[in-house]
């Protein structure tokens, strides 16, 4: 699964909001219920502490995606349409 990030439109950066918000989507339930889990497995017990820090997880490296893609330099991004 491939997501374009950041595109090349018209030689600048652009940022496509909804593959963003996908990766958003994605990325928040999967690390809140695997933390919530491997703690439950580890502790014997539930902490809404930990399902609480694997849901944060999820955003947090869906923002740092886009800012690692924002980062790359132009020539290697994706060409997007000029259509917006």
């Amino acid at each position: 699964m491939r997501f374009t990030l950041v595109g090349n439109r018209r030689g600048r950066r652009e940022v496509v909001w909804s593959e963003a918000l996908k990766l958003l989507l994605i990325l928040t339930p999967v690390p809140g219920l695997l933390v919530g889990a491997i703690y439950f497995l580890v502790a014997k017990r539930w902490s809404n502490d930990a399902l609480l820090l694997g849901f944060c997880a999820g955003p947090l490296t869906a923002v740092l995606a886009v800012l690692a893609s924002f980062c790359t330099p132009i020539y290697r991004l994706p060409r997007l349409p000029d259509n917006p």
